[in-house]
């Protein structure tokens, strides 16, 4: 079966193998006050809950009485202005019975997260059940798309710029050309473009951009991303000014790393950013660089003389193919260095929806590593040679290109997945649920927050 007709079943795949069966928190709920379906002998004055990473409260926060009625007293709030901790606020003297709360919170990295627990007041009742349910939290289909539009234009826009200083210019060189880089300005500009429309809704969707991590990073990224936009713009009109864009693609790069898992709590955080940022880079080098081959090339590739054309065009695939190459091994090997970083077993690789989308993933970028491959054995050596090869070398590109459109729809559903370490870590609150019953003569300090 040839890669086009592989290529449906990969991005179907992408998709339906990373479905959540259960909503997973980002930031864990670490412990509650009271405890889940704990029994207490006096009415508290508040339900207290406390994460492993930063949150802040959403809509839909709930506390009812199971026999009917809220019981909320006003709005969540977080004592102190500790993040980690978020408090829902009871009425007072609350009656002997059971009670449910709904509490929804979004996490610094931007995943909302819900949940419930139950309590009672009273001693000698049984352990409560809840009376509420958690709703499903995971991403939407605007999310996942503004995620994969942000990608798709930085990945672009880096690609761009990496064609025009490590393939463009020394092939230039080489034979002597003056290579006027306008069309791949042009692919930098339309990657900033989409780049920005992916970031604006990404904060937009996080709209509590100004105190959530990923929100606010997001929002830096639309920034960074219309800044650039504009200064290709301007380098498009006046030839004679450097490359203006680019230190505004690079500030790009660190936008997925620090918004996302690599920068979460109980990471090592500057460790796993740093890898990030080279698999972001390299992925960009590689993967836009095949847009801009795709693309710019036979554009530019116009503007030469007849005389020199066909050594421009081995001189355009031989130096990126090795380009390629050196790409492809840090893509390989910082993506081994993440998944090390966001796993905790190797079963977690089929055991996981983050697993089985790192899977299509892989899979996708080994069937884009053997397309390349391809063409370095076969076409390089053909066109050096001066054989003709062009057109089912246009005809590889464009399934590599195809191919990086389905890689790209597994990294936006996989950034919005919890990574497996956290699917293994669960919540002490988590653990009392089952065993947890009043014994007569329990301290209540048995209840207080944990060191």
């Amino acid at each position: 079966m040839s890669p086009t007709r592989l290529l449906p079943i990969f991005a179907l795949a992408s998709v339906g193998l990373v479905a959540p069966r259960s909503a997973s928190a980002h930031a864990r709920l670490i412990w509650t006050v009271p405890l889940d379906r704990a029994v207490v002998a006096q009415s508290p004055a508040d339900v207290r809950l406390y994460f492993s990473d930063r949150v802040r409260p959403l809509s839909g926060n709930q506390a009812i009485a199971n026999a009917g009625g809220s019981v909320l007293a006003g709005k969540p709030y977080q004592p102190g202005g500790r993040s980690r901790e978020l408090a829902l606020p009871l009425r007072l003297d609350l009656p002997r019975g059971d009670y449910s709360v709904r509490w929804r919170v979004i996490s610094d990295d931007g995943h909302r997260e819900e949940g419930v627990l139950a309590f009672a007041v009273g001693l000698g009742r049984a352990p409560p059940v809840p009376a509420l349910e958690a709703r499903a939290t995971g991403p939407t289909a605007r999310e996942l798309f503004s995620r994969w539009l942000f990608f798709f234009g930085v990945l672009s826009a880096v690609g761009a710029a990496a064609f025009i200083l490590l393939v463009l210019r020394p092939v230039g060189r080489r034979l002597g050309l003056s290579i006027e880089p306008t069309a791949a300005i042009v692919l930098v500009f339309c990657g900033l473009i989409v780049a920005f429309f992916g970031a604006a809704g990404l904060a937009a969707y996080h709209h509590h951009s100004v105190v959530t991590r990923s929100g606010l990073v997001y929002a830096i990224g639309a920034m960074l991303s219309s800044l650039g936009a504009a200064a290709a713009v301007i380098r498009i009109l006046d030839r004679t000014l450097p490359l203006l864009p680019l230190p505004f693609i690079a500030a790009l790069v660190p936008v997925p790393a620090f918004a996302g898992h690599a920068f979460d709590a109980g990471q090592p955080r500057w460790l796993s950013t740093g890898v990030d940022m080279l698999h972001v880079a390299a992925a960009g080098v590689w993967l836009g660089g095949l847009i801009a081959l795709a693309v710019v090339a036979p554009r530019i590739a116009r503007t030469v003389s007849l005389d020199v054309r066909s050594a421009f065009w081995r001189g355009v695939v031989g130096r990126f193919s090795a380009v390629a190459l050196v790409s492809v091994v840090a893509v390989a090997s910082s993506g081994f260095l993440r998944a090390l970083f966001e796993l905790d077993r190797v079963s977690q690789l089929w055991s996981s929806a983050y697993g089985r989308t790192l899977l299509v993933k892989s899979a996708l970028l080994m069937l884009l590593v053997a397309v390349g491959w391809q063409n370095r054995q076969r076409f390089v050596p053909r066109m050096s040679r001066g054989v003709a090869g062009g057109a089912q070398l246009g005809r590889n590109i464009r399934i590599e290109v195809g191919l990086l459109a389905g890689v790209l729809v597994a990294v936006a559903v996989l950034t919005d997945l919890p990574p497996g370490r956290e699917l293994a870590r669960p919540s002490r609150a988590a653990n009392s649920q089952a065993s947890f019953t009043y014994r007569p003569g329990l301290p209540r300090r048995s209840l207080a927050r944990p060191d």
